[in-house]
């Protein structure tokens, strides 16, 4: 068997897997930082929204709480409006921030829910505005009843003194909200701050992770691109190789054509030419046998026995290999052929022998398919005379089966006789191969031979399944052609 070789230098591939090693340990190293920085990034984001909601949360405590002190000092002023001139028309404004003091107060009390401290505040502002208002209320009771007494009572100072707790109590509420909006709004520029330089930071190992890819990337172009030329020239030489030897087999199978053609044509020849001096021969040994059969002694007649017996034997092999001969050189065209009618042709040839030997032939109804019509005749003859001839104890019986298999019709001869041993399955095809001897069973041994030689004309196979003492199934396939029947 042909083998080619081709040998590629290649340059040490020990540099480019250390580079390769390196570059792989710091990509996941800048990876790693990359990542880590990315989690810091989104920690500090969610830091950032944090403190710019509680920096808007305190600018709107801050806003109620200075809307909350801005209420009571209209509702003040309408009543003391109300007061001096005892018109109704001063009582507008109070009344207005009566009720925009209640809204505020229920916002305030939502917005500072979730703080303890703030709430006390808030129910302490809740309690002063109260009192307060009671005292407004108190005021503009007594200007309906009179107005010189409203007026002292105002010269109290009770009213006063609430107001100021309210504005020291809102004021103290701001202080303490301010301070929380300067810290929150440190921490949102810290963090801000922060922000940039993880940006920065990413940005920078973002910008390094992309120069060692592309470095990467570039090495393995260009040696994916070095490879492929070092394939490409390995496949022109492997291709001028592969033409070469292609034009040797070519070479090599048209001078075993010619071989087998000639060998053909020898053995035509050698057993047509024998033809003629064996039947002298046999002519002669037919009269030595006729005129001194039984004048002789034992021992000639023994000879002429012998000779009697070897010309007719030699006679039945050149038969035979004229026959085999012809398989190759005397075909006829494959064309349409019935396989029905030529299992009918070989059974009627073999009806003696079928009725003598008691032998149950069944088989399928067969296809038509493009054949060699006498040399099909001659194949399944010779199987299912086979079968007949190699018949065990029970009665014999011998089936022709088909069935299609993908692109060939495959029929399968199949009886009950003595069967093979296994490591004969090959050596029964080949040309005067005998497992048993003449006086055993009769033939040349070149029966299955010649089905081999007809069934690769016709472009299929032959082989056989068998076990001793159980009947064997020869099966052979036929290339399936549309054919019109």
């Amino acid at each position: 068997m042909w083998r080619g070789q081709l040998a590629l230098r290649k340059p040490s591939a020990k540099p480019d897997r250390a580079f390769n090693k390196g570059m792989l340990a710091g990509s996941v190293a800048l990876l790693a930082l990359l990542v880590v920085n990315t989690g810091l990034a989104c920690w500090n984001t969610r830091q950032m929204h944090e403190d710019a909601g509680r920096v808007a949360h305190s600018h709107e405590v801050l806003g109620l709480t200075g809307d909350v002190l801005l209420a009571m000092v209209d509702a003040e002023t309408g009543q003391r409006g109300f007061v001096i001139t005892g018109e109704d028309e001063y009582l507008q404004p109070y009344s207005a921030a009566v009720r925009r003091l209640g809204r505020l107060m229920e916002l305030l009390k939502g917005k500072t829910k979730d703080d303890d401290r703030q709430q006390a505040q808030i129910k302490s502002l809740e309690g002063l505005s109260l009192e307060q208002m009671g005292l407004l209320e108190e005021g503009i009771a007594r200007r309906r009843i009179s107005g010189n007494e409203a007026r002292a009572y105002l010269l109290t100072g009770k009213g006063k003194q609430r107001m100021d707790a309210l504005r020291d109590l809102v004021a103290d509420m701001e202080q303490k909200e301010f301070t929380l909006l300067h810290e929150g709004e440190r921490r949102s520029h810290r963090a801000y701050g922060i922000a940039m330089m993880t940006g920065l930071f990413g940005a920078i190992l973002a910008l390094i992770l992309t120069g060692i890819l592309a470095r990467f990337l570039q090495r393995a172009f260009l040696a994916r691109r070095a490879a492929e030329e070092a394939i490409r020239q390995a496949n022109t030489g492997l291709e001028d190789r592969v033409k070469e030897r292609t034009m040797e087999l070519r070479k090599t199978t048209d001078e075993l054509s010619r071989s087998n053609l000639d060998l053909e044509q020898f053995a035509y020849s050698a057993s047509h030419d024998l033809q003629e001096p064996l039947r002298a021969v046999s002519g002669c040994v037919q009269i030595l046998r006729r005129r001194y059969q039984g004048k002789l002694d034992d021992r000639a007649d023994e000879l002429i026995t012998h000779a009697v017996g070897g010309v007719s034997r030699m006679q039945t092999l050149i038969d035979d290999l004229l026959s085999y001969s012809r398989v190759g050189t005397g075909g006829k065209v494959l064309e349409s052929a019935d396989c029905d009618q030529i299992l009918g042709k070989a059974l009627a040839n073999l009806e003696i022998a079928i009725v003598e030997a008691g032998v149950v032939v069944t088989h399928d109804q067969l296809p038509v398919a493009r054949a060699d019509a006498v040399q099909m005749t001659q194949l399944f003859q010779n199987l299912v005379g086979n079968a007949i001839k190699f018949r065990g104890p029970l009665a014999p019986k011998i089936h022709i089966g088909v069935r299609r298999d993908q692109a060939n019709w495959v029929f399968t001869v199949r009886d009950n006789g003595i069967g093979i041993q296994p490591e004969y399955f090959e050596q029964i095809f080949i040309i005067f191969e005998r497992l048993h001897t003449r006086a055993e069973y009769s033939g040349t041994g070149i029966g299955l031979a010649i089905c081999k030689k007809i069934v690769e004309r016709h472009g299929g196979r032959i082989s056989v399944i068998s076990e001793p003492g159980r009947g064997s199934a020869f099966s052979f396939t036929i290339p399936f052609n549309e054919v019109s029947p």
